[in-house]
């Protein structure tokens, strides 16, 4: 115990000394250079990723204007159908009507209603909800959408096309998915 006692002012003076000092200086500076590296890693990798966006931004989003996010998105993907359906291309047109009709599947979906295609969904959703003139109206876009994809030589007109298109909007809105 004695020796210890003789031995730590020895420690303490060569903590001290100059010589260990700059030693140390040395040591602080370089683990100061690896933090300062890795702030700036975290940042980077932050900005690059989604996480930010996932976890932070589209939650203050929603907050700032009232509206869902995913409500945003589809939205969006609303006026691109909306400007295929414009154009006067049969392929844009074609384009429009998979697309509204990928929209209103995915919509069914994260509802959770139960079915194989978009008729079956539409059978499970209450004729409350649905009303009766509307779903056929849907059968008869779903039977164009399966010739669209069945057969590609499949021809329509902008004027069929921009109705099939307003009965889409019209369930899309009927359900709450469209404002």
């Amino acid at each position: 115990m004695e020796k210890i006692y003789q031995l730590l002012p020895k420690i303490i003076s060569f903590i001290q000394s100059p010589s260990f000092q700059r030693f140390f200086t040395f040591v602080k500076g370089f683990f100061i250079l690896i933090t300062f590296l890795m702030i700036g890693a975290i940042i980077y990798f932050l900005c690059k990723t989604t996480y930010l966006k996932y976890y932070f931004l589209e939650d203050l989003i929603e907050f700032l204007s009232f509206k869902s996010f995913a409500g945003r998105k589809k939205m969006k993907r609303w006026k691109k159908v909306k400007k295929w359906i414009s154009s006067k291309r049969e392929s844009d047109l074609k384009v429009a009507i998979i697309e509204a009709n990928r929209l209103l599947y995915e919509c069914l979906e994260e509802r959770g209603i139960k079915g194989r295609d978009i008729l079956e969904k539409l059978e499970n959703v209450s004729s409350k909800l649905l009303p009766l003139d509307v779903f056929e109206k849907i059968k008869k876009a779903f039977e164009v959408y399966k010739n669209i994809i069945e057969d590609p030589s499949f021809k329509i007109s902008q004027k069929e096309a921009k109705k099939i298109i307003n009965d889409y909007e019209r369930v899309l809105k009927e359900l709450g998915f469209l404002e």
